[in-house]
């Protein structure tokens, strides 16, 4: 099990699952860009399976050094 540092915060993003590819490009980016943020010390991303309704969903779970990040 990872030490952890401070408070985990997580966001899920679901799109349609033609737009699947897209998101997973973006979210690639946006976590590079947050690990540059002050107080981010690491970033996980999981994807969820396609649902009923043919919609992708991504998970990204972000470890804080405190509160304040």
């Amino acid at each position: 099990m990872a030490n952890r540092t401070g408070p985990v915060y997580e966001s899920t993003f679901v799109v349609d699952d033609e737009r699947a590819a897209e998101l997973e490009s973006w979210l690639q980016r946006f976590a590079q860009t947050s690990l540059q943020l002050d107080g981010i010390e690491s970033v996980h991303h999981r994807d969820v399976a396609i649902d009923e309704d043919g919609r992708f969903a991504a998970v990204l779970q972000f470890d804080c050094r405190d509160d304040a990040a």
